[in-house]
């Protein structure tokens, strides 16, 4: 049995790790590591991504000027269709050369699929991949 002491400090942890989980569910807004130095950013809404690099300043709109609704990566590459924040812009499929940070698109999922390099990436809605990221080898 614990001594009164000990359930006071026991309780203060409890307490303490309590509230950082409300606070991490409050707030949302957290990044998780995709490749390299980019990041999905899940907004407070808990339903809104954006792509980000790790010391660019965000725009407002991620790197791909727009929402992440799937997303896809390997070791190269990332690729991420894309809703963009400007309507005048046109909402399709951006890819990022790892090796050389060039950002191209937007593209069709057809024409997506049909460049060797990219066609056997797995893509996931991005409420999935936000999931899958917590375990993600290339999380780091």
């Amino acid at each position: 049995m614990l001594s009164k002491p000990k359930k006071i400090i026991v309780a203060s942890i409890g307490v303490v790790l309590l509230l950082a989980v409300v606070a991490l569910f409050t707030f949302g807004g957290w990044e998780r590591t995709v490749v390299g130095k980019y990041r999905l950013q899940q907004w407070e809404d808990f339903e809104t991504y954006y792509l980000n690099k790790k010391g660019q300043e965000d725009s407002g709109g991620g790197i791909i000027d727009g929402t992440v609704r799937r997303i896809g990566w390997s070791a190269r590459y990332i690729i991420a269709e894309r809703h963009a924040i400007s309507h005048g812009d046109p909402n399709g499929w951006m890819v990022i050369d790892m090796n050389t940070d060039k950002i191209t698109g937007p593209i069709s999922e057809v024409e997506l699929r049909a460049r060797p390099e990219l066609k056997d990436i797995p893509i996931y809605q991005a409420s999935e991949a936000w999931k899958k990221l917590l375990f993600s080898p290339f999380s780091k």
